[in-house]
């Protein structure tokens, strides 16, 4: 082939490129290229509107148009002009490898076109190498094929006849993976020399048919646990006679992740709540899991066919929900899932009901505290300002014992993991400590003359004072000392009227206290 000139070329052969000695098929195959390579130099000029470069193009097309009508109608290939003979030099061939033949004359190497056909029909043609006699071709079909090298009229033209074979191609699994799960999706691509291919049949070790390759590839989901040897198979075609490949395949158990979803927000204690448990990426409209425990702080239960439950929250705080499933019976494996749920403790009430006791200094106070239903309230925080901390009894009451004066802050709260009871805050004024005696006589009623009769000495916060001394004013010279608890029994003189009984004692900055007695 020469360098085309359609425009300027003397001849046909010049407008084209090509060669007297060229084969039919060769200038046809030339023709093509050039008319594909002046269609874009046309699409390149107009892009830049340059119209003159496109008519010369327009008119090179149709000049090339012209001289291979021409040579489809005149041209001749060449042919030999002595007696020849042709030699297939290529042992056993085979389909899509390179076939040789050769011409030689009474002068040896002959340069002349070859054409192979079977049956009638062209297989290609090649022109002879003038050194050697030799031309090369591909054939893409097995079965016999007839070269011939035509002479002129003179010559008988000289043949051979050689049969292809089919070429042996190994098929192969391309990235087959060694394992997979139950009921996942696996593709199996089946190559022939490296390249995908079609209608190659995947089975396994057992007889199940996969399918046939489409695209090279087969997808397949296995049912079942289990190992399995993967094969496929090819029918010859005309090419190739395909060799089996096969690869080992371990099924194993399906993995599916279980995701939650909690209907409802601002959750709290008391409320009974519907959990859905699906497999996961298919939260609220996914495929549901049934047999699912389901547990929210120690309530359980199991989901039934629609995947739900419903629990109801028992506490209070950053709660777990977790749902497990164990399934002996399926080729299925299901991981725990859990997700975490704020809730909220319910909303009560509590307030200070009442403060007893002598609000001064060295002084015991009793808070008592209810709730919003007026009950006693068990387990209340009672602190204060002082750093007084203690729970309320069973009787809501709590004991504060004061050592100081001033303005005492009592703030009462409880909190259970069910209920918030939130807090009340009272203030008392607390006077300071002033030591003073008190006497009283535990005496029901009026003694007579000579009745021993108890009498009682305390403090002004109500402690016992031991130690002091005891007169009465009818029996002078007489005293009585009172004992732990405060008290001592004064002996009553046989005498009626009423008598001062007077109770001092000398240590502790007391002052005096007195009571009268009236005797009948």
């Amino acid at each position: 082939m020469g360098d085309a000139d359609p425009l300027n070329g003397n001849d046909p052969y010049e407008k084209i490129g090509g060669d007297r000695m060229d084969s039919l098929a060769a200038l046809r195959s030339q023709k093509k290229d050039l008319i594909k390579e002046y269609r874009s130099r046309m699409r390149t000029a107009r892009q830049d509107d340059d119209n003159e470069k496109f008519k010369r193009c327009a008119n090179a097309i149709e000049e090339i148009e012209a001289a291979w009508k021409w040579l489809e109608q005149n041209h001749e290939p060449p042919a030999a002009d002595e007696p020849i003979s042709i030699e297939v030099r290529t042992s056993d061939p085979t389909v899509d490898e390179p076939l040789t033949v050769a011409v030689t004359g009474d002068s040896g190497p002959v340069e002349t076109l070859v054409e192979a056909g079977r049956d009638g029909t062209e297989l290609g043609t090649d022109q002879t190498d003038g050194s050697s006699g030799e031309a090369t071709f591909t054939i893409g079909s097995h079965g016999p094929v007839q070269f011939t090298a035509p002479t002129t009229d003179a010559y008988d033209d000289a043949t051979a006849v050689v049969t292809v074979d089919r070429k042996t191609v190994p098929l192969a699994f391309d990235g087959a993976p060694s394992e997979v799960e139950v009921d996942e999706d696996v593709q199996f691509t089946v190559t022939a020399a490296g390249s995908p291919t079609d209608d190659a049949t995947v089975e396994t070790d057992g007889g199940t048919e996969l399918g046939t390759t489409n695209g090279g590839t087969v997808t397949h989901a296995f049912g079942s646990t289990g190992d399995r040897t993967v094969e496929a198979t090819k029918a010859d075609d005309d090419a190739a006679t395909y060799e089996p490949c096969e690869t080992d395949l371990k099924v194993r158990e399906e993995t599916v992740e279980m995701e939650l979803f909690v209907e409802g927000s601002d959750y709290e204690v008391g409320e009974t709540v519907t959990v859905h448990v699906n497999k996961k990426n298919e939260p609220q409209s996914g495929r549901p899991i049934e047999g699912a425990e389901v547990t929210i702080a120690g309530e359980s239960d199991t989901t039934g066919g629609t995947g739900e439950v419903d629990l109801e929250l028992t506490a209070a705080g950053e709660l777990s929900v977790e749902a497990s499933k164990s399934a002996p019976n399926e080729d299925r494996h299901y991981p725990d899932a859990e997700v975490t749920i704020d809730v909220d403790r319910k909303d009560g009430s509590l307030r200070i009901s009442d403060i007893e006791g002598k609000r001064m200094e060295g002084a015991d106070l009793t808070v008592h505290v209810v709730d919003g239903a007026g009950n006693d309230l068990e387990g209340a925080s009672v602190t204060t300002n002082w750093g007084h901390d203690t729970e309320t009894d069973s009787n809501g009451e709590a004991t504060l014992s004061l050592d100081d004066d001033g303005r005492l802050q009592i703030e009462v709260s409880k909190q259970t993991d069910e209920v918030d009871y939130g807090s009340d805050t009272e203030y008392v004024d607390i006077e300071e400590f002033t030591r003073e005696m008190e006497i009283s006589v535990l005496q029901q009623g009026l003694p007579d003359p000579g009745d021993t009769v108890t009498v009682r000495v305390t403090d002004n916060t109500g402690s016992a004072v031991s130690n002091a001394t005891i007169v009465s004013s009818m029996q002078p010279g007489t005293e009585w000392t009172t004992d732990g608890s405060g008290e001592a029994d004064i002996t009553l003189s046989n005498q009626v009227g009423n008598r001062r009984i007077t109770a001092r004692k000398s240590d502790g900055d007391f002052t005096e206290a007195g009571t009268n007695i009236r005797v009948l």
